[in-house]
């Protein structure tokens, strides 16, 4: 059995982190304003860092491994669609690299903020939602 309450936490973590993040955007978009925002784009890439590397090393093995074929099916699922999502962040975070791609394009990097955000937060929460609870149904 699994312990699935720590990879819950960061993504409560991550998901307030992105929520601060996004309460912090705004039109127009002073150097300083990008340099906070980025500054707390770091902190989130590293926990979102260190959260796949958990999953990765730890929690996707387990599941690959789990007796249940379903559970191995669904986070084959998961794992297929998850290395396209890493690499959107990390080229979103390429493209938004200093404060002064931030300053002068604050609509686009807003949107494409959202979008992001929207979408790993989604990824999050089906885990918690499917992935989760399946594998605890199939450890009875």
């Amino acid at each position: 059995m699994h312990n699935f309450e720590p990879y819950q936490e960061q993504h409560q973590e991550i998901l307030a982190l992105m929520t601060g993040l996004l309460e912090r955007l705004h039109e127009p978009m002073e150097i300083n304003d990008s340099m906070e925002v980025l500054r707390n784009l770091g902190i989130l890439a590293e926990k979102i860092r260190l959260h796949l590397a958990q999953e990765d090393n730890l929690l996707y093995p387990y599941f690959f491994r789990h007796p249940n074929t379903e559970v191995r099916e669904t986070a084959q699922r998961y794992m297929a669609s998850m290395g396209n999502l890493n690499q959107t962040f990390q080229e979103y975070l390429h493209r938004w690299n200093v404060p002064e791609k931030i300053s002068h394009g604050p609509q686009d990097f807003i949107q494409e903020t959202k979008l992001v955000f929207e979408v790993m937060a989604k990824r999050m929460l089906s885990e918690e939602a499917e992935l989760y609870p399946l594998t605890r149904r199939a450890n009875g």
